[in-house]
């Protein structure tokens, strides 16, 4: 508890104090009690009535100011204005409250946290003290204060900016502006600050509100968002935002509201559009479920995409600000990528991970970071890091390891799966050393812990009131979607060889058995333990027992088992009937007689004088099940979909094994944290006639009527009080006590009550019983009434005088349950005194233990049951034996001998669970375990049974197993671990079993003999939808004429699997067909066997995803894993199932695409690969380098050292069958990696070539060449086949131009010859298929040839030359095609051919003049003029 004062409350919640030094106490405040849990790394605040306190608001009419004691001014009440806060009352300030919660964590850190109530002002939920106001005279000393618009307030002040105001521009012109500034100076400043402007449905406007008419022609279609809160809202570019999800209010009312998963995007520049909306509805495929708390991650420079990080159905935020109750949310967290332009959404789903809402994310493209916002319903400041490119949540989320504390070493540990959030571990075994040094004893743990999925950390649970057992069994149900887990039996404290479970009868002991009652022996305790929610804010404890819901005496405990160890009297001694021996069946011996259970046969009398067995003994115990260990008990709706629990087998204290079948109703279970349905328990001392008690059933009905006067229990309740007899004088529980006579009879073959003993005190002794009733409140009204009106005593002296049998009965005290029984009792009317009269006091401090009490029944296997019967039927393997019909085995010899019996028979160390047939009724499952044989062997099974029930019965069947060199099944096995997933729908499920302990028996560990011990780590399946594969399921179930052998599988566990072990916990997350196994602890064989101890148990936790892809049902087909084109995106696919033959989907892979033995300096790529759906995956990527490669795909998580190599077929199809994907493994030779041939892509004319000096220069005449070089756009040389053709057209001419004849070369080279005669300047044009490239158009020139004195010519003047002038003659050169010979004159003065020039008066027949006949000569000699 701790103190609050309401005034710093008040304080803390946002009060105003003015320059007076007046305090204005105008806001209410609350104050609540928060505890750190090291569970989850958060604070949270307890819930309960005693966890906050509640400081209200001054009266609404009058502000109450508190005025300082050095003020002058006078205390004077003070209007309120505007004040609507009209729920809350006035209150003094200077009383002190105290604040109480519990918690079961005793090193839990406590924190007292005011906070302010939400007030409603004008329709608006805002913090009461935000709106907290004094006027600006407020210096006054009566200055008002009042509660709405006003200049006071803790948020700080707003003051007017200093930019410019442009308020009157368009949006247009403003973003004219902003585009001109950044073409100006490429530095963008900021836009003049403007007024807040309202985008509506009829366009841009500036006043306050939207018109109503939303047909204006302006925003055509009037495309519109519907209202809604808490949805995601994130701009995507300079011009786009996108709106997501939320949760919208249909009826206009928020307090019904409903989850969105529409997409709507607003354009910005349709602003001022009179032909385009402002927002498009964007339908994405597929849809999701809707979510709101949902958080954008837009991703820089992408305009297309963005992410939704987590969300939930419900909207925790608004239901804290209401003060509601936090709904639990029921789906996982996912992140989403929503593809706007492509209309798709893609989901990352969590198998671990609860919903987180109402967060904050941070992140880029490829992470983000979430912080706090709400884990499933607790609020967390929790830190997680998400990758983006994770195939699925769970390998995005990244996981802490543990750390902190842990459960230390153990088997036989009880592992129960906690929503989706977390799970619980209780007890289990450890093994220590004997005492006296000799020997190995077996030690019985109690201590619960809870594991996060979400930090994975470990967290001891501090709870009271509870007792060590070893070997229990356990199970778990769920009550009110809340999670109650329950424990039966085991052997108290510690089981130790030739002591445990070796009972022997000593009828002169003082005590009936040298080593207990009780103590290092088999109990039947049954306990739940309730959810924490139930408990929270009281002193109640998280344990409560089951006990047989009756109204017999043959059911009262006359003593009890007790240990020594614990702290409490109620937890430290069980109640069971005495003596507790008496329980065992069918029959046992005491003394020269031999005995039955009442109601069955005691014919064999092994008394020859008297034929009679009489001994002073109550009956058996009938009413619940005798103590045993290494039993099973297993939950489920198995009749008429009520919530039931079945017990089956164990052991006993005399090392027998049983068959015996119980059943609690567990409808009568308490529902919620009321406790409904609880007895609530005190200790009464009375002085009563125990042998009347023990065996007359009218006395105990008159107690019965004694106490439900006496405790206000309404008539119809009297058969749920309850007592048991906890203390009484030694001499009454001594074996020669002679309570109770019981004689055979030899005409009924029963036992009969022939007498109460010798013993009969009819003054009574002081007896002490625990009282259990239905309704608390009937002690605190008998202490607050009769016993403060004419005492206790009195009143039950009254209330008994109304009895016949029990008018004798006096009460000495009533007291408290739970004490030590060493310490001094506390008495009833004593706590009364201590809590004030205060009822919820009372029932939180003097009433603190409880108990559930259900009915429970024994079934019957005898032939001539007809109700609540265990049926066994004959079985065969020939289904033609079945003709005869249905025949009872329980008679001996009914199966012939070629049958066998369907009962599961006396078994211990067996493994038992439930599932739903094909989605109805709960089946009881029972796997393996030891079996008796014949008496004094047991040998090891690996058989199945079934437990179906119709009506009150239950018939057994084992299933038919097809086990042989082909189709294997387990090894005989006992203590394995088994778990049913897949049980949705109309699916049976599947069993998985793990592990175990084979080649020795149950004795040999006991005893620490080990040698031909052998453990196992394999894991088995059995897919129950098997049943009914031949449409006989029900005749199988119901009829035990199984038909189909059903075939196990033994899983191929990939890479690293847990050690062999036995006697391990295994509890199966699969709310979500998340299929992940969770496997802790268990014992082996000591690998060092350097102690005394040859098996030793261990602590470590496991997980095993049997979704996950497997890489032996893993192939990848497609052609893109043998060609491939350069530049092309190439696809190939990978389909995979997981180890159950499923398509998986959230796979990791790793592609890698390297350079082949021929392809050096080929770079490796390692293409990313995106799941499409059910099981199928798909590879693109883009090569750019032709040559050989050699392609792998690698499956499996945790990197590439935990990753396995696939095969495949490229040309088998893309299925996700199981035989599909091992059909195609088989190609490709088996190989697992894939030859890949990479050609080059698509001639590129920009970077093909054209390379040789006759491109640009030739001769006329001459047959010239060049090479033509074929690339694609990424160098690749291509193979040649291409269409080319060179077109040389000479400049200037419309003549029909000339071609060149191209030869391919096939290598991707051509050689390109050609042959022009005409010189000149040419435009050479290469095209390639049709369109000009290369490089081209080239300009060509073509040179004339040398000169031919045949066509060269002269002309100038020849004749009529007078002497002493100066002439010109010219000559042409020309070569034979004709072609002017044309030279730079620069380059050849004299030109390029030598002419010779000579007059004479004539010529010789040679064509030259004379010897000495040369009239003249060249002035300046021949000039060459080109």
């Amino acid at each position: 508890s701790m103190a609050i004062d309401p005034c710093q409350v008040r304080v803390a919640s946002g009060c105003v104090t003015v320059n007076n030094n007046v305090l204005l106490l105008c806001a209410p405040g609350q104050a609540h009690l928060h505890s750190f849990e090291p569970f989850v790394g958060i604070w949270q605040r307890k819930q309960g009535k005693r966890a906050s306190v509640q400081i209200p608001i001054p009266d609404v009419e009058k502000a109450v100011v508190c005025q300082d004691p050095n003020a002058t001014a006078p205390t004077d009440a003070i209007p309120a204005l505007q004040c609507k806060c009209d729920d809350f009352k006035a209150k003094n300030c200077s009383s002190i409250q105290m604040v109480t919660a519990t918690s079961e964590r005793l090193s839990s850190w406590w924190m007292a946290i005011p906070s302010p109530h939400c007030c409603n002002y004008n329709g608006t939920g805002k913090s009461c003290s935000e709106k907290l106001c004094v006027q600006e005279e407020g210096n006054a000393v009566r200055s008002p204060g009042y509660l709405g618009e006003g200049a006071g307030t803790k948020k700080p002040a707003i003051v007017k900016s200093t930019r410019p105001s442009f308020s009157g521009a368009t949006y247009a012109e403003r973003k004219t502006q902003l585009n001109q500034e950044l073409l100006e100076d490429q530095v963008a400043k900021y836009i003049p600050r403007s007024s807040w402007l309202q985008l509506c449905i009829n366009g841009l406007i500036h006043s306050s509100r939207c018109e109503e008419d939303v047909n204006n022609p302006r925003q055509p279609g009037a495309n519109w968002f519907t209202a809604r809160f808490g949805h995601a809202a994130t701009a995507i570019s300079g011009t786009r935002v996108v709106i997501y999800g939320g949760f919208g209010c249909p009826t206009g009312n928020c307090a019904n509201y409903t989850a969105l998963s529409d997409v709507w995007e607003l354009y910005i520049d349709a602003l001022d559009s009179s032909t385009q909306s402002l927002f498009q509805l964007h339908e994405l495929s597929p849809p999701g479920i809707s979510l709101g708390g949902v958080v954008p991650l837009p991703i820089p420079g992408e305009d297309h995409r963005l992410f939704a990080i987590g969300g939930a159905k419900q909207s925790l935020s608004s239901a804290v600000l209401m003060r509601n109750s936090r709904p639990v949310s029921r789906i996982p967290f996912e992140f989403r990528e929503l593809r706007i332009r492509d209309r798709q959404l893609n989901r990352y789903f969590s198998s671990t991970y609860p919903a987180i809402s109402g967060h904050s994310v941070v992140g880029n493209s490829t992470t983000a970071v979430v912080y706090g916002g709400f884990v499933s319903n607790s609020l967390t400041s929790g830190v997680f890091t998400l990758d983006l490119s994770a195939a699925s949540a769970d390998t995005a989320m990244k996981r802490m390891q543990v750390i902190g504390a842990a459960p230390s070493a153990r088997s036989f540990s009880h592992l129960f799966i906690v929503g989706s959030e977390s799970m619980i571990m209780f007890g289990g075994v450890s093994s220590a050393v004997n005492d006296d040094g000799l020997g190995v004893k077996r030690v019985g743990l109690k201590d619960v812990w809870q594991y996060s999925f979400v930090n994975s950390r470990w967290s001891q649970s501090q709870l009271r009131y509870t007792s060590e057992h070893a070997f229990q069994a356990s199970s778990s149900f769920t009550v009110s979607e809340s999670l109650v887990l329950l424990v039966h039996g085991g052997v108290a404290d510690e089981y130790i060889p030739g002591v445990t479970s070796s009972m022997r009868w000593q009828p002169t002991s003082k005590r009936l058995y040298p080593y207990g009652p009780g103590s290092k022996q088999p109990s039947s305790e049954f306990k739940a333990l309730l959810p924490t929610s139930w408990v929270a804010g009281t002193q109640k404890p998280r344990w409560i027992r089951i006990r047989p819901r009756t109204s017999s005496a043959q059911c009262i405990s006359i003593a009890p088992m007790c240990q020594d160890n614990v702290e409490d009297e109620y937890w430290d001694c069980y109640p069971a009937p005495y003596p507790w021996w008496t329980s065992i069946e069918p029959s046992f011996s005491l003394g020269t007689c031999q005995w039955s259970a009442p109601g069955a046969s005691c014919a064999k009398k092994t008394d020859p004088i008297t034929q009679s067995c009489s001994y002073p003994s109550p009956p058996a115990m009938t009413c619940e099940p005798p103590p045993r260990y290494m039993h099973s008990i297993a939950a489920g709706a198995f009749v008429g979909g009520r919530d039931a629990v079945v017990m089956y087998g164990g052991k006993d204290m005399y090392n027998r094994l049983l068959s015996d079948t119980w059943m609690y109703d567990m409808t009568f279970f308490p529902q919620g944290g009321d406790c409904e349905g609880c007895g609530w328990l005190i200790e009464v001392q009375v002085f009563i006639m125990l042998n009347k008690l023990a065996c007359a059933q009218v006395y105990m009905n008159d107690l019965r009527t004694i106490f439900a006067t006496l405790f206000h229990v309404e008539e119809a309740d009297k058969s749920r009080i309850h007592m048991d007899v906890i203390e009484a004088p030694e001499a009454v529980l001594s074996p020669n006590s002679q309570l109770c006579v019981y004689q055979c009879d030899e005409t009924t073959e029963t036992w009969n009550l022939v007498g109460k003993g010798a013993r009969n005190k009819e003054q009574g002794e002081r007896i002490t019983l625990v009282l259990s009733i239905p309704d608390p409140k009937g002690y605190f009204d008998f202490v607050n009434e009769e016993c403060r009106t004419v005492g206790c005593k009195t009143a039950f002296a009254n209330a008994a005088q109304t009895t016949t049998q029990a008018n004798t009965a006096t009460l000495a005290a009533i007291n408290l349950m739970g004490k030590s029984r060493a310490a001094e009792k506390v008495n009833l009317e004593t706590c009364f005194s201590q809590t004030g009269g205060i009822w919820e006091v009372f029932l939180d401090r003097c009433i603190t233990h409880r108990e559930a009490r259900v009915p429970v029944r024994k079934l019957d296997t005898s032939i001539l049951c007809t109700e609540n019967c265990a049926k066994g039927i004959c079985q065969f393997d020939d289904i033609k034996r079945y003709s005869d019909g249905v025949v009872s085995c329980e008679a001996a010899g009914a199966c012939a001998g070629d049958g066998f019996c369907s009962l599961p028979g006396q078994r211990f160390g067996h493994s038992a669970t439930s599932f739903k047939y094909r989605g109805g009724l709960s089946t009881l499952l029972i796997f393996g375990g030891e079996v008796q044989e014949s008496p004094g062997v047991t040998a090891l099974s690996a058989d199945v049974f079934t437990g179906s029930f119709q009506a009150s019965s239950m018939t057994y069947a084992r299933l038919k197993l097809d086990c042989s060199d082909a189709h294997p099944c387990p090894a005989a096995r006992r203590d394995s671990s088994i778990a049913v997933i897949d049980n949705r729908g109309g699916n049976s499920g599947k069993l998985v079993v793990f592990g175990g302990m084979t080649g020795a028996l149950g004795k040999e560990y006991f005893d620490n003999n080990v040698d031909d011990l052998v453990t196992l780590n394999d894991i088995w399946i059995l897919d129950l939808d098997q049943i009914h594969s031949a449409g006989s399921g029900e005749d199988c179930l119901f009829y035990a004429r199984c038909a189909v052998a059903m075939r196990w599988v033994q899983l191929d566990v990939p890479g690293y699997r847990p050690g062999a072990r036995f006697g391990a916990s295994m509890a199966a997350l699969d709310q979500f067909s998340e299929g992940m196994l969770y496997l802790a602890d268990g014992a082996r064989k000591r690998i060092s066997a350097t102690t005394l101890e040859q098996t030793e148990e261990l602590d470590d936790l496991h997980v095993f995803q049997l979704h996950d892809p497997f890489y032996k049902r893993c192939a990848a087909s497609g052609k893109g894993l043998q060609q491939a084109i350069a530049g092309r995106t190439t696809t190939f696919f990978i389909a995979c199932t997981d180890i159950l033959g499923t398509p998986a989907n959230g796979a990791e892979f790793r592609v890698s695409i390297a350079g082949g033995p021929t392809c050096e300096g080929c770079p490796s790529v390692f293409p990313p690969v995106l799941g499409v759906g059910q099981g199928v995956y798909q590879c693109d990527y883009v090569p750019v380098v032709a040559g050989e490669y050699v392609i792998t795909v690698k499956v499996g998580r945790g990197g590439p050292d935990f990753q396995d190599l696939i095969g495949g077929d490229p040309g088998a199809k893309v299925s996700s069958l199981e035989s599909d994907i091992i059909e195609a493994a088989k190609g490709n030779n088996g190989l697992k990696e894939f030859g890949l041939l990479v050609s080059s892509g698509p001639t590129h004319r920009p970077t093909s070539t054209a390379t040789g000096d006759a491109v640009t220069l030739t001769t006329a005449g001459i047959t010239s060449q060049f090479l033509i070089n074929a690339y694609d756009a990424y160098r690749n040389r291509r193979p040649g086949g291409e269409d080319i053709s060179v077109v040389f057209r000479l400049a200037n001419s419309v003549d029909i131009p000339n071609a060149g004849k191209v030869l391919d070369n096939n290598d991707g080279s051509y050689q390109v010859l050609y042959s022009i005669t005409e010189a000149g300047r040419y435009v050479v044009s290469v095209s390639v298929n049709g369109v000009v490239g290369v490089g081209s158009p080239f300009d060509l020139k073509v040179e004339a040839q040398l000169a031919d004195t045949s066509l060269t010519y002269s002309y100038g003047h020849f004749l009529g030359v007078k002497t002493g002038n100066t002439y010109s003659v010219y000559v042409q050169t020309r070569d034979r095609y004709g072609n002017f010979i044309s030279t730079d004159p620069n380059l050849f003065p004299d030109g390029s051919d030598e002419i010779a020039f000579e007059y004479c008066s004539s010529i010789t027949k040679g064509g030259t003049c004379p010897p000495g006949d040369e009239q003249c000569t060249c002035q300046n000699g021949v000039k060459n003029t080109d």
